[in-house]
C-alpha cells in the first residue's frame, strides 16, 4: 500500500506544476483488489463539485507518467521534481529491488511496467539528483546568541541534562531548549508542571545552533524569563494618544516621511 501512496504522492507533485488551488486534484482510492497480482485504482476529485478538473488529473498523470519513463531510461528528473517528489519517486523505484518483482503504472493508454533492472536505472539517477540538490543548497548551519519566545510544551532531558521543549511563537516549530546548571537550579523551584500544560509563554536566551536549512534546531540557555500576557481594553489603548492629537492618515504620512521634504 505505500507503493500506492507513494504514486498517489507524485501525482500530486505533478499537479503542483499547474500552480492553481482553487481546481486543485483531490485523489480518492476508487477500487482496490487483493487478488494477485495486488490492483489498486485511484480517481481525482475536485475540491469543489461545481468545478470539473478531468483535464487537470489527466494532465498531472500525463506529467508524472512522463518524469518516471524518464528516469527508468536515465534521464534526468524533470524540473518540477523538488527534493521532496525526487525521495518520493526514489522511494517507489527502490520497492522494485527489495521485494517487489514488478509494478504496473497505468496512467494513460500504455502502462509503465518497472522491473528491478529498470528501477536500479532510475535510483541511480534520483540519487545523483539528490546528491545535486544538496551541493547547491547553502548550507545555513551556524551558531548565533540570541534569543526567541514560545510556548513551554513538554520537561525532558538532553543528554542527562534538563531540557525544555518550546513551540517557538513564529514558525511554531519545537526546539529543545537545554538549560544551564544555573537556569535549571532557578527554573526549578520557581516553576510546576502547570506551566507546561497551560503552554506558558517564555522568552529564551543563549546560543541557537541553526540546521543547514537555517531553522533553530537546538538552544542553550543561560536566560529564561516568563512573558506574562493581559487583556487590555481597547478604550486603554485609545487613551494612549499615540498620534499626538493627529490623525491617522497624517501620522503615517508623517512616519513614512511624507511631510519631510
Amino acid at each position: 500500500m505505500r507503493q500506492v501512496l507513494d504514486v498517489i504522492e507524485l501525482v500530486e507533485k505533478a499537479d503542483e506544476v499547474e500552480g492553481s488551488e482553487e481546481s486543485k486534484v483531490v485523489w480518492r482510492l476508487k477500487r482496490a483488489s487483493t487478488n494477485s497480482p495486488f490492483t489498486v485504482e485511484a480517481q481525482g476529485w475536485s475540491k469543489d463539485p461545481a468545478v470539473s478538473v478531468d483535464v487537470r488529473a489527466a494532465r498531472a498523470k500525463r506529467t508524472a507518467r512522463e518524469a518516471i519513463a524518464g528516469l527508468l531510461i536515465s534521464h534526468e528528473p524533470p524540473d518540477w521534481m523538488d527534493g521532496a517528489a525526487l525521495r518520493t519517486a526514489k522511494r517507489l523505484l527502490e520497492r522494485n529491488l527489495n521485494g517487489i518483482g514488478q509494478t504496473d503504472l497505468r496512467m494513460g493508454d500504455d502502462p509503465i511496467q518497472i522491473f528491478p533492472a529498470t528501477a536500479q536505472i532510475g535510483v541511480i539517477s534520483l540519487e545523483k539528483a539528490l546528491i545535486d540538490e544538496k551541493l547547491s543548497a547553502p548550507n545555513l548551519r551556524r551558531t548565533e546568541f540570541g534569543s526567541f519566545e514560545g510556548e513551554i510544551i513538554a520537561a525532558t532531558r538532553h543528554y542527562q541534562n534538563p531540557a525544555l521543549v518550546i513551540r517557538e511563537r513564529l514558525t511554531g516549530d519545537r526546539i529543545t531548549c537545554v538549560l544551564s546548571p544555573d537556569i535549571a537550579q532557578q527554573v526549578g523551584p520557581a516553576h510546576s508542571w502547570t506551566e507546561i500544560w497551560a503552554g506558558r509563554r517564555v522568552m529564551v536566551g543563549g546560543a541557537l545552533h541553526y540546521s543547514t536549512e537555517g531553522q533553530i534546531a537546538k538552544a542553550d540557555v543561560d536566560a529564561l524569563s516568563v512573558v506574562d500576557e493581559r487583556i487590555v481594553d481597547l478604550n486603554e489603548l485609545r487613551e494612549l494618544d499615540i498620534t499626538g492629537g493627529m490623525s491617522a492618515a497624517d501620522f503615517l504620512n508623517l512616519i513614512r516621511g511624507a511631510d519631510n521634504g
